[in-house]
């Protein structure tokens, strides 16, 4: 497995565990905006992790989720620029809808063939002949992508209240972090085959995760002790693991325990401790199996 596959893997399961704790407390067109924004980057993430995890990958392969990863790239700006605006209390605007269309067809010129026209994986650094487009979403997004940051720097500086100016400021900090890698990383030769734009992504989503449980962020509430914030995140990354597993042999029984993994945030307290229980029963039964985990490991 290609360790540089770890960040984006790591970034994904952050923002897909954000994304089920707040899509369930969903009550407003803000908070629902809002879910929007981390499902694309979770996307973003686990397609990236796609892309890079296996050294032997065909160049088929490699080309797929490559299209895919810079078909989700604008979506995670513009899903952001849409919460921002939302945040700030304006309607969508016509910048929004501009920006979705370009999701829209950049995934469509993506998926027809007309960007990616090679790749291949050296050492663990993605060589892709994109037709250095880029350079083309950098120049196409920016707007969008700096828009975002000035809407939160013009909120901060005219709000009164001290904790909208932190929840304000924890947004500011975590989208420009995530704009500063992001940036960084394919206009810059050494960096451009690699993932580290995804660690300003799992930046983003960390403080994203300290602004909602320490200010309160949309009035999402994540009251839960630590204790159960790791065993979320457990289950989490041991679904992502027998998720894993079925994708590199195709084992049905690990994609069943991957599946079942995840299914356990969505019960209830007490059903889920009995859920899991079982559920643990069987993957401990499916790690036993030497011969799998030889064939995932050599």
């Amino acid at each position: 497995m290609n360790p540089w596959g770890l960040i984006p893997l790591i970034s994904a399961i952050a923002f897909a565990i954000l994304f089920v704790l707040i899509v369930q407390q969903a009550r407003r067109r803000i908070d629902t905006v809002f879910s929007v924004f981390l499902f694309a980057s979770a996307i973003w993430g686990f397609t990236s992790f796609m892309l890079v995890f296996n050294h032997n990958a065909t160049e088929e392969h490699l080309i797929f989720w490559n299209e895919l990863v810079i078909a989700a790239i604008p979506w995670v700006g513009v899903s952001y620029y849409h919460f921002v605006r939302t945040y700030n209390h304006q309607k969508a605007g016509l910048g929004v809808y501009l920006g979705y269309l370009i999701v829209v067809v950049n995934l469509v010129l993506n998926l027809s063939g007309f960007v990616v026209q090679s790749a291949s994986l050296e050492n663990g650094y993605l060589h892709h002949d994109i037709r250095n487009w880029e350079l083309v979403l950098s120049a196409i997004l920016a707007p969008i992508l700096f828009a975002s940051l000035y809407l939160l720097i013009k909120r901060y500086r005219n709000s009164t209240d001290p904790v909208d100016r932190n929840r304000t400021m924890y947004l500011i900090i975590g989208w420009s972090v995530l704009l500063t890698f992001g940036y960084i990383t394919p206009l810059t030769p050494a960096l451009a085959g690699l993932t580290t734009d995804h660690i300003g992504n799992l930046g983003n989503a960390l403080i994203i995760a300290y602004a909602i449980s320490r200010f309160h962020l949309l009035d999402i509430k994540l009251v839960f002790s630590r204790s159960v914030a790791y065993a979320l995140l457990s289950v989490a990354i041991v679904g992502a693991y027998f998720l894993l597993l079925y994708l590199i042999n195709g084992s049905p029984q690990s994609f069943s325990v991957g599946v079942a993994f995840f299914w356990a945030f969505f019960w209830e307290k007490e059903v889920r401790q009995v859920y899991l229980f079982n559920v643990l029963y069987v993957a401990g039964s499916l790690l036993v199996d030497q011969r799998l985990m030889l064939r995932v490991f050599l």
